[in-house]
């Protein structure tokens, strides 16, 4: 990851007006929890060219790993207008909308999200988590069993980790392991 930050970082300063690089170097710095300079990266890019999908993308991300749904979601959701095949696309838009309240438009991403990949855990999860949120309790278990036929021995404590590597607000990671928890995967 130190060697793809500092080449992303060679890249800018070769070229400082380059909006993917800035993109890509602020995706680079939200995963090790870099995410202030995440942030200002990703400003950055959206600043020099906010209509191209790999920027929007990438910084999309960078500030949803930042807990900064609200600020993501445009970015997210004109990505998904330009690249609608783009299979994350509904992933990271449930993220994007679970980070900012809004549950409804989330069951909705994370439904398509499964829809177009029954078998991705990650999609299983967000639908999980967010049937869970919503109060839909009987949806997250049937979304919950899905996980265990995906990965039977999947663990709480260790996507627990695997979040804690990405998102900067760590009581967001806490609501959805509870929402996990709550139905019924351990």
């Amino acid at each position: 990851m130190a060697q793809a930050i500092g080449l992303a970082e060679k890249a800018i300063s070769l070229n400082e007006k380059d909006a993917i690089n800035h993109a890509a170097l602020a995706y680079l710095l939200a995963r090790p929890n870099r995410h202030d300079e995440s942030v200002v990266r990703a400003e950055r890019a959206l600043a020099l060219d906010a209509n191209s999908f790999s920027v929007l993308n990438f910084s999309g991300l960078a500030l949803m790993y930042s807990c900064r749904g609200k600020e993501a979601l445009p970015a997210l959701e004109k990505a998904e207008r330009l690249n609608p095949s783009f299979r994350l696309s509904s992933l990271h838009l449930s993220w994007a909308y679970r980070l900012a309240g809004r549950y409804e438009e989330a069951l909705k991403q994370a439904q398509k999200a499964v829809d177009r990949s029954p078998n991705y855990l990650l999609a299983q999860l967000a639908l999980t988590a967010t049937c869970s949120l919503s109060g839909r309790e009987a949806e997250a278990r049937a979304a919950a069993a899905e996980v265990l036929r995906i990965i039977p021995e999947f663990s709480v404590e260790r996507y627990r980790s695997d979040l804690y590597l990405l998102f900067k607000d760590k009581s967001q990671i806490d609501l959805t392991i509870n929402a996990l928890r709550k139905a019924g995967l351990k």
